[in-house]
C-alpha cells in the first residue's frame, strides 16, 4: 500500500509542476517579482502630497 501512495504523490506532484511550468505562473517567479516593485513605494509616497494638493 506504502508504494502505491507514493507511486500516486509523486505522479500527482509532476501533474501540478508540469501545470505550473506549462501556464508560466510558478511560484519562484512570483517570489522574484515581489521585491521589484518595492523601490516603486518611495516613487507614489512622493506623487501622494501633489494629488492632495
Amino acid at each position: 500500500m506504502k508504494g502505491v501512495l507514493t507511486r500516486t504523490l509523486a505522479i500527482l506532484a509532476g501533474i501540478v509542476l508540469g501545470m505550473l511550468i506549462v501556464s508560466g505562473s510558478s511560484p519562484w517567479r512570483e517570489l522574484f517579482r515581489k521585491p521589484a516593485p518595492v523601490p516603486s513605494t518611495p516613487i507614489q509616497r512622493e506623487r501622494a502630497p501633489d494629488q492632495r494638493v
